[in-house]
């Protein structure tokens, strides 16, 4: 639980620090709808 507030915390901290946190969040987002695109081309 204090492992899951700590991440909270730093979450928190990343949301508003925004301008250097929204890049890594939204390349993320493009490696994971990648990954999920090669799944259901493979199923």
């Amino acid at each position: 639980m204090l492992k899951f507030k700590n991440a909270h915390k730093c979450l928190l901290n990343a949301l508003q620090s925004k301008i250097s946190f929204f890049p890594y969040f939204f390349l993320f987002f493009i490696y994971a709808a990648l990954i999920a695109f090669k799944i259901v081309l493979n199923a």
